[in-house]
């Protein structure tokens, strides 16, 4: 009968703990921090490879969301009653080198009540690819990060989720987004569950 002695039981145990509790390798983060407004950079980048999601936002705005139910009048009002077209979309932004060309590609996070929701607004990656900018996916998340790890020609892009935040830490989900080619990005999937941030 094989036996084993208790020293090495005790460094099984430790070793296989160890290694099923080890955190999973997101390479070194940078935290992507939004600026209000757009540069002239951004604004092309967003005139170019987001119109028509913005047309989108405006057809909807007109026809489905505000201004096709008219101006919130009383019956009393009815015979004066107008309104103008009030159309606004903000946006925050910033600037980073995706593919490691030495361009600044752009995330950009577009901000219209008609599109925003309970998970905040949607976030886009907005490529350039051999002078042409590319919507290169979206993504919904407070807390972002750009990695210094590689795949296909893009850095990968990680999401915190669902925080639960203590005194000196927080516990998130991590969700990775993945490059499908040189200028795409997959849909967000889930990479890690309850990741320990301790604050410094």
């Amino acid at each position: 009968m094989f036996k084993v002695s208790f020293p090495l039981f005790l460094f099984l145990i430790f070793f296989f703990n160890s290694g099923y509790s080890q955190e999973k390798d997101m390479g070194k983060l940078s935290e992507i921090i939004l600026k209000k407004g757009v540069n002239e950079h951004q604004s092309i980048a967003l005139a170019e490879g987001l119109i028509d999601h913005l047309i989108d936002i405006f057809h909807f705005h007109v026809t489905d969301s505000h201004f096709i139910y008219g101006s919130n009048c009383t019956d009393d009002e009815t015979e004066w009653c107008r309104q103008d077209l009030n159309f606004e979309i903000n946006f925050k932004a910033r600037s980073v080198d995706l593919n490691l060309d030495g361009f600044m590609d752009v995330i950009v996070e577009v901000i219209h009540p008609s599109w925003c929701g309970s998970g905040g607004c949607f976030k886009y990656i907005l490529i350039n690819d051999n002078s042409i900018w590319k919507n290169s996916g979206n993504f919904r998340a407070g807390v972002f990060y750009v990695s210094d790890q590689i795949q296909k020609g893009l850095r990968i892009v990680y999401l915190e989720k669902n925080c639960k935040i203590n005194i000196d830490e927080k516990i998130c989900d991590f969700y990775k987004l993945e490059p499908i080619n040189s200028y795409t990005y997959s849909k967000e999937t889930l990479f890690d569950e309850e990741r320990k941030i301790v604050f410094h």
